[in-house]
């Protein structure tokens, strides 16, 4: 009895709570008493139901088995793997613009070594780059090509040139010297 009390008031709170929510959000004029019309007939009902029980004879309940029956498809998967697809496309994206900065940051160094007059730099990274994983201690870029065009007076002096490059690169970015190629692609001209 007492748990048929209690289900009795906390439906008439939330139908008068209801009631009074549309109450201030309506605006006055036949609207308004039309909601306030229905709501009085919910707690009315609401009253009267518990007293028709006791002589078998219960009031039709609404019920909201229209909204349990109808569940959103289950598109996890399809959302993981568009994310997954998005993640791929922007970390490709990521490693094409550091192999690009990279490449002019080693080129701008190179040319302020002596001897040097011009260089073409390719960066080539490893899939794990980005991740920024460690293989022996060293960074696991992948390889840096450089290939140079040496000042004609230095031409005696290129492999000797090509090896200070090397070492340049490796020592500024932490890198082995076996990860650095330098070749020379030419010689300048002579100066006057």
């Amino acid at each position: 009895m007492v748990a048929a009390l209690s289900v009795v008031c906390r439906q008439l709170l939330i139908i008068a709570g209801l009631s009074l929510f549309l109450d201030v959000l309506l605006p006055g004029g036949a609207f308004r008493r039309y909601t306030q019309f229905v709501m009085g007939l919910l707690m009315v009902s609401v009253l009267l139901n518990p007293l028709l029980g006791l002589y078998g004879q219960d009031l039709p309940q609404v019920t909201a088995d229209v909204f349990s029956s109808v569940s959103p498809p289950d598109d996890t998967a399809a959302i993981i793997a568009a994310g997954a697809g998005m993640n791929a496309a922007a970390a490709a994206e990521a490693g094409e613009e550091l192999a690009q900065d990279l490449a002019r940051q080693i080129r701008s160094l190179i040319l302020l070594t002596d001897g040097v007059e011009d260089g073409n730099v390719q960066v080539e990274l490893s899939d794990t780059a980005l991740l920024g994983v460690a293989v022996d201690d060293e960074h696991n870029w992948g390889r840096v090509i450089i290939v140079l065009t040496v000042a004609a007076d230095k031409a005696a002096d290129a492999g000797a040139l090509c090896g200070r490059v090397r070492r340049s690169v490796a020592e500024l970015y932490g890198i082995s010297e076996g990860m650095v190629q330098v070749s020379v692609a030419g010689y300048g001209a002579a100066p006057p």
